[in-house]
């Protein structure tokens, strides 16, 4: 497995000081609705990720941004194995500011196979993706999760799925 460059390998440093081998702690607070970010094929928590799992994120690259005038590269991450998902990292990706976290990967949980991508992105206007989070206050993170199914009919599986989650960071 081969990612576009191994570290920052440009000038430009990662996405809120989000660096290679940073563990960063993705923990879900709720499916995120304002008419901005909406969800075409919405699963909720019905799925893979539900309300109050932590995914746990370890950054293995920040490519360098092809997009002109980045001021930063979003961190491409792995995730542990949660409930009984295991995501397997598959292809580069890249990014930049708003973006925080980043990936494509092959999931299974035994008996539903399918490709997933995540993003990790910080809101505009919002308090430091990494402040801590209090109850009832506006999330400043929201995470978009896309699932599609790799066989077409796995039992319990479906054929695509996409949602956003408010989501809280934490360094670990």
């Amino acid at each position: 497995m081969a990612f576009a460059g191994t570290a920052c390998s440009g000038n430009t440093p990662g996405c809120y000081g989000v660096n290679v081998g940073d563990r960063i702690g993705v923990s879900v607070l709720g499916v995120y609705e304002d008419g901005v970010y909406a969800s075409t094929h919405p699963c909720g928590f019905s799925f893979d990720i539900t309300q109050g799992l932590e995914l746990i994120a370890t950054d293995i690259a920040n490519p360098d941004s092809q997009t002109g005038g980045a001021t930063c590269n979003a961190a491409v991450v792995t995730v542990e194995p949660f409930g009984d998902w295991t995501w397997t990292p598959e292809n580069s990706v890249e990014g930049t500011d708003p973006d925080i976290l980043l990936g494509a990967f092959q999931a299974t949980n035994g008996t539903c196979h399918g490709y997933v991508t995540i993003g990790v992105s910080w809101i505009s206007g919002r308090a430091d993706p990494f402040a801590t989070y209090e109850a009832g206050q506006a999330t400043s993170v929201v995470m978009q999760r896309t699932f599609q199914d790799e066989d077409d009919g796995d039992a319990g599986c479906p054929s695509i799925c996409d949602e956003y989650y408010s989501v809280a960071l934490s360094r670990l």
